[in-house]
């Protein structure tokens, strides 16, 4: 018999793993049959018994369990003997297998939570308590968009990222109204929930801070034209697209997220804007239209959802923009998030650019990570930014906004 596993039709789902009665998921020292790695399961075909459950709890038919007929032998008496043609009774080879672990298993036909399960299988610090949680919430409701929608939608905590449009494997989640909505069958892969900042299932994603703060504002004549705010993050992202750092931007234009792909499309979202718009649920579309060296420009919540999914794998992405956060501005209304936010200066980011703490005509700048500085170095050396040291009377008015804002969204300030 032979385990043999199609790449194509395998999302990583995990069901697999799980389901399979000699792999002991949860005991990380010993050898296991089955194994998630990179997103994708690998089969080692050593352990296998050939019991089929694995091929049974696979949602997406990506694994087979082929059976070896034997090579039929003719028995001859003599070798000058005629042979006679005998006819070969084969047997079915059938493994018992304990109708108990159909029953265990039941769920895993379906394909529930395929980053979750991931998570466990590679061993990466989980709250188990939540996933457990995570489980009862999902045997009770039967939809996955269902929990979610319970927990952070319906209760006005989400900040309207996007995100959970671009996880969405089916395309059946789209921003309705200024609201996440399911608008095609759910097939439960968790993804939505997953990525979601609004649910903390992963640990912080981690980087060198480098932390270094600065004014700056464009050289270019045609972006200082277009902006009164300097236009700092515009000449870094012209800067990045000329020199194919990055092929597209996703920026916002009146509250909406916009695909830029060249330079005027980028000087046109230019400027400084109090809103909130998803732009990280543009990622699909980006890399579903070719694009492989993406840059986001973003909100601190923005920013939050997109290394979610980074954490996840995202090599698409390759710059990440923040923004200081808009003070909960809204097309229609301030989120009930917005005042458990404790993040002001989109600290996750690789370059955060803002107006408080600069002088008129100049943008503070944070520059976070070793792809912000290269960046950075490299958009100054080339002339497409110029620099002057903070005042210290800004850096003061900066720095009380981020601890005025940790204060209010961890609600330290209440009294």
């Amino acid at each position: 018999m032979e385990l043999t596993l199609d790449e194509k039709l395998c999302t990583g789902c995990g069901n697999c793993a799980i389901a399979c009665p000699v792999n002991f998921p949860l005991l990380y020292e010993i050898k296991k049959e089955l194994r998630i790695e990179n997103g994708r399961i690998r089969v080692n075909r050593e352990l296998c018994n050939g019991c089929g459950v694995c091929v049974e709890s696979c949602p997406f038919n990506a694994i087979t369990l082929k059976f070896i007929e034997p090579v039929e032998v003719e028995k001859r008496e003599s070798i000058f003997e005629t042979p006679e043609k005998k006819e070969i009774e084969l047997r079915e080879t059938k493994l018992d297998i304990n109708p108990s672990l159909f029953k265990i298993y039941e769920n895993t036909r379906k394909p529930l939570s395929t980053g979750l399960l991931r998570r466990v299988f590679e061993g990466e610090d989980a709250d188990i308590d939540q996933i457990k949680r995570f489980i009862l919430d999902f045997e009770e409701k039967g939809n996955v968009f269902a929990i979610l929608e319970d927990l952070i939608i319906s209760e006005d905590l989400c900040s309207l990222c996007g995100a959970c449009v671009s996880a969405c494997t089916e395309d059946a989640i789209e921003i309705i109204d200024y609201t996440p909505k399911l608008t095609k069958e759910c097939i439960n892969c968790a993804s939505c929930y997953l990525i979601c900042p609004k649910t903390r299932l992963f640990r912080p994603y981690e980087f060198t801070s480098k932390e270094r703060i600065i004014s700056a504002r464009s050289m270019k004549k045609e972006i200082l034209s277009s902006t009164k705010q300097g236009g700092a993050a515009t000449s870094l992202l012209v800067y990045a697209l000329e020199k194919g750092i990055i092929d597209c931007a996703i920026v916002m234009v009146d509250n909406t997220p916009v695909l830029a792909t060249t330079q005027d499309d980028i000087i046109k979202a230019s400027g400084v804007k109090f809103g909130i718009s998803p732009n990280v649920s543009f990622l699909r579309k980006a890399i579903e239209e070719g694009y492989s060296k993406i840059a986001l420009v973003g909100v601190p919540c923005n920013v939050t959802a997109v290394r979610n999914i980074q954490s996840i794998g995202l090599e698409e992405l390759k710059l990440v923009l923040g923004v200081f956060c808009p003070r909960g501005s809204h097309p229609e209304k301030k989120p009930v998030a917005c005042k458990f936010c404790t993040d002001y200066t989109a600290e996750l980011s690789d370059i955060s650019v803002g107006s408080t703490g600069a002088e008129k005509g100049w943008r503070t700048v944070i520059i976070r990570t070793e792809t912000g500085e290269e960046l950075f170095k490299g958009a100054l050396r080339e002339g497409y930014i110029q620099v002057k040291d903070m005042p210290p009377d800004g850096l003061d008015k900066l720095m009380k906004m981020v601890q005025k804002k940790k204060a209010s969204g961890s609600g330290a300030d209440e009294k």
